[in-house]
């Protein structure tokens, strides 16, 4: 079973509460917000190099 909340911390919980009652459970450490930063900054790292800009 996969896991997600905003933060992570909820789907931890989640995952340790069924674990307990023998689920397997896979859980998104960061949850969405970790994700939707990971992404955005993917983003813009890609936009500046296509821009021409080098860091």
């Amino acid at each position: 079973m996969y896991l997600i909340c905003q933060s992570g911390l909820r789907s931890y919980i989640a995952s340790r509460i069924l674990e307990g009652n023998g689920y397997e459970t896979y859980n998104f450490s960061g949850g969405f917000r970790f994700y939707d930063t990971v992404v955005n900054d993917r983003a813009l790292i890609e936009r500046a190099y296509a821009c021409g800009m080098d860091y």
